[in-house]
């Protein structure tokens, strides 16, 4: 039932026409299915990873060979942001492009760096959507315990109180 959901979800979700509702949009996107990869872990009981660059991102499923990617048809299929948006971690160190050196093959045999366990943890993160030249933002966090959030523009009232008030 709630996998239906998130399918209708997705579906719902029209292309925008301002910046902002680009935003919106592809953060919406992320989070849900970022929502469904970790369900979907959960129920079927195999590990389910995720790989974020800076113009697309790509989950992963732990088959005997090692990490697959899903097919092309499968709703955790890779995808591509629109032009101008961009997603960056910003709970790892930044520095020069991680993968450059690498081959294509080789970066197409990398393990996915967020994880979605059967057990219903994920590895925290912190990612950021965002368009070039423009200033608000919007993130996709999540915790150890399976909680993930998207955090509007304007949120820092929220983190300044869930800071001094933890759940």
């Amino acid at each position: 039932m709630a996998i239906v959901a998130l399918l209708f979800s997705i579906v719902a979700l029209s292309t925008g026409t301002t910046v902002d509702d680009r935003l919106e949009v592809e953060a919406k996107r992320l989070l849900l299915l970022m929502e469904y990869a970790s369900e979907d872990a959960l129920l079927t009981g195999i590990e389910v990873g995720a790989r974020v660059d800076e113009e697309k991102y790509q989950f992963y499923r732990l088959t005997a060979e090692g990490w697959q990617q899903y097919p092309g048809s499968h709703p955790l299929r890779a995808r591509q942001l629109p032009r101008g948006v961009t997603i960056r971690r910003l709970d790892e160190p930044r520095g020069p492009e991680k993968n450059s050196s690498k081959s294509e093959e080789e970066k197409a045999e990398e393990r996915p760096e967020l994880l979605f366990l059967s057990t219903g943890e994920v590895s925290p993160f912190d990612l950021e959507i965002s368009a070039q030249g423009y200033t608000p933002v919007f993130r996709v966090q999540a915790s150890i315990d399976g909680q993930i959030r998207l955090r509007r523009p304007g949120d820092l009232y929220d983190d300044a109180r869930d800071a001094a008030f933890p759940e």
